[in-house]
């Protein structure tokens, strides 16, 4: 892939981070905000530099899952910087470090924050903020795929690098029709969730921010309370749904659009909901003396494990008051994640299934050698290279959780601080325990720290290698 060839794509990324500035651009002015100044001198810089990275000619025929990952990791950097503009300029962020770490947060929907006083921010900075949690929940690929006409292969090859999940490897050629449709079922379901907390009697921009960080799963909220601030049990009702369905993969309703009956509840979709409802009924039985009544520990622990395990991390009650059997839940609720192809995050349900179905098949073999043990998944046989795939990647993902501990453990925080802020930031869930529970943030940490855990961010978002190749040498080798 030749350099021509990636600054043509990263003149289309710019060109779809311009677009989307254009919304608190209006924010800013419908509020008679001194921070629409600011947006309005972006969007005319990266104009400026979209054309001219679209003047270079782009020669190069030649396509490769190495040249995806390139344009991937790099445009993932890229709008992570452009996202922190706002917050910088605006003066809503006075630390440039900190604008990083919160833009890496919105865009990866992590939604790990370091403002402590979030209720007095501009409305446009706070539009803003949500917004990185609708792109990033798709991810800005997906949309340029999706909205600018570029050729099929490289498409491919991009989206390979992007998206969520283990069975990325089946897209089919006519990927642009297949990405609309991903974006049009992300649309239709966050117009639906608008709808529904419109009339739980929320204002409109209130819904607007609340149903864009649910989309992505983020849970950037315009109130120090999250969602507590609403007293709903409405609001929380439609976002725990929400929060649920947004964790679904996308097949999901492809295929409840085709009517293809047989299809739509999958192997992964089938354990997802076994997972919550199972963790709901479990935490209610071992947290039940501290709620008043049932329907009050349903409201809150349904609320808390779906806020969880969809990695959105809203907050309405203080998990960590909980029994130890309870918390642990909540803890092995971050790692597992929501389903592949969707806009949670986590180490996936489709992963966990094929992990444990290929270590029953090699205790199988153990103890009969010359048996034949196929791993399936949903009835299908899922390929060698996909089964070794998982590995490596749980493989480098515990490395990473080992040496993001130990250097985030450089700032003298304790080890149940510095590995849930590596945990919930390697699987994009947001709050953790201890010094970055559920009623606090990550201000505290120094700015090594937040570098570190925004990397980490990143690596969880774009499933590790996309990120980790970029230190290779090898990936800079490009075609004349």
């Amino acid at each position: 892939m030749s350099r021509n060839q990636i600054l043509k794509v990263l003149s289309s990324v710019l060109m779809v981070t311009t677009i989307t500035l254009i919304f608190p651009l209006v924010v800013g002015l419908l509020y008679a905000e001194k921070e629409a100044k600011v947006f309005l001198a972006i969007i005319v810089s990266l104009m400026i530099i979209s054309y001219i990275f679209s003047l270079f000619k782009d020669t190069d025929a030649k396509h490769s899952t190495k040249s995806g990952f390139l344009v991937v990791g790099l445009s993932w950097l890229l709008i992570t910087i452009i996202g922190a503009l706002p917050f910088y300029f605006s003066g809503a962020i006075p630390n440039f470090f900190d604008c990083i770490f919160e833009s890496a947060s919105g865009f990866t929907t992590t939604g790990a924050s370091i403002l402590n006083e979030i209720d007095s921010l501009p409305k446009s900075i706070l539009f803003w903020r949500a917004e990185t949690h609708f792109i990033g929940g798709l991810g800005i690929l997906v949309f340029m795929v999706a909205l600018i006409p570029l050729a099929d292969q490289r498409n491919i090859y991009m989206l390979k690098a992007e998206m969520p999940g283990p069975s990325v490897g089946k897209l089919k050629p006519k990927l642009r029709d297949n990405m609309k449709i991903s974006v049009i079922t992300y649309v239709v379901l966050s117009i639906t969730m608008l709808i529904c907390l419109l009339c739980c009697r929320l204002s409109l921009f209130d819904a607007i921010t609340t149903t864009m960080a649910t989309a992505g799963t983020g849970g950037f909220m315009i109130y120090n309370e999250s969602v507590a601030y609403y007293h709903s049990v409405g609001v929380d009702v439609v976002c725990t749904i929400f929060m649920i369905l947004f964790g679904v993969n996308f097949n999901f309703y492809f295929f409840l659009y085709l009517k293809q009956w047989k299809q739509i509840i999958s192997e992964e979709v089938r354990w997802y909901f076994v997972v919550i409802f199972g963790a709901i009924a479990l935490i209610i039985w071992n947290s039940w003396h501290m709620f008043n009544g049932f329907w009050d520990a349903l409201h809150h622990v349904s609320f808390t494990v779906a806020s969880t395990i969809s990695t959105t991390g809203f907050v309405i009650t203080n998990y960590e008051l909980w029994p130890a059997f309870s918390r642990n839940i909540i803890l092995l609720l971050m790692f597992c994640g929501a389903c592949g192809g969707s806009t949670g995050g986590g180490i996936k349900v489709s992963r966990l299934i094929l992990m444990f179905k290929q270590m029953t098949r090699d205790i199988s073999r153990m103890l009969n050698p010359r048996s034949v043990h196929v791993v399936t998944m949903d009835g299908k046989a899922v390929e060698e290279d996909v089964t070794r795939d998982v590995y490596s990647f749980m493989m480098v993902y515990v490395v990473l959780l080992v040496v993001g501990t130990l250097l985030v453990s450089l700032d003298g925080t304790t080890f149940e601080t510095s590995l849930t802020a590596v945990i919930t930031c390697i699987n994009n869930v947001g709050p953790g325990f201890g010094m970055v529970g559920p009623i606090c943030n990550f201000s505290g940490f120094s700015n090594f720290a937040k570098m570190v855990l925004s990397l980490i961010m990143l690596l969880g978002r774009l499933e590790i290698f996309p990120m980790l190749l970029l230190f290779s040498p090898a990936l800079y080798k490009f075609g004349k």
